[in-house]
């Protein structure tokens, strides 16, 4: 992941104050950090924030590869929940259509799109192109995207390389680097394993981990 790609939005809602918050006090807690301005220290929790949207947003499950069994059965659900729909607008007693209409919304030709789509549904039947079923993948995108970015917002704020010390009775990982990702993942909601996602980083960006 090239930290690169992502471009500094605004903050979306103002819930996700916390979440920003929560974030700026992260970073600004490694060494150096206090040496962060305020524009400096909120673009890194930007960088953070957009990584954790964009692998969240990869999960969907209409983002995720499925078979081709798995689609169709997905297109003849929406043909026949497409025809039940049409079949209901066409069956609606006029105080109910004309509430629509009073809201500008015409109904019958919302009918007619529905079935369009129906159609559409079932002349994509067979002719779906899929890839990998993306069996085992499971939902761990955000998680390992937010820790890569963090590794490097770590190592761009620090000037370290985000190291940990592994406890040879417990297996527990420890150091500033899990702290850091340990708070990135609490102000992000993330629900994941700090020692997986370390471990797993640290073979990409290093050639020995720290023990």
């Amino acid at each position: 992941m090239n930290p690169s790609w992502f471009k500094r939005p605004d903050w979306p809602m103002e819930w996700e104050l916390e979440r920003r918050t929560a974030l700026i006090q992260a970073i600004t807690e490694l060494p150096n950090g206090e040496l962060l301005n305020e524009q400096a220290s909120e673009g890194q929790a930007v960088l953070l924030y957009s990584t954790s949207q964009f692998g969240r947003d990869e999960e969907l499950p209409r983002n995720r590869p499925a078979s081709l069994k798995a689609s169709e059965t997905e297109l003849r659900t929406l043909a026949s929940l497409c025809e039940k729909l049409a079949m209901h607008i066409d069956g609606m007693h006029r105080p109910a259509v004309g509430s629509f209409f009073g809201e500008g919304r015409d109904l019958f030709t919302f009918a007619n799109q529905v079935r369009e789509a129906k159609q559409i549904a079932e002349f994509a039947f067979g002719g779906i192109e899929v890839g990998d079923s993306g069996r085992g993948a499971g939902k761990k995108i955000e998680a390992a995207q937010v820790t890569e970015v963090s590794a490097h917002v770590f190592e761009h704020v620090t000037g370290k390389r985000p190291t940990f010390t592994t406890d040879p009775q417990s297996g527990q990982v420890s150091g500033v680097w899990p702290d850091f990702l340990s708070a990135v993942f609490d102000a992000l909601w993330i629900k994941a394993s700090v020692a997986s996602q370390v471990r797993a980083v640290s073979e990409k960006i290093q050639p020995k981990t720290a023990i």
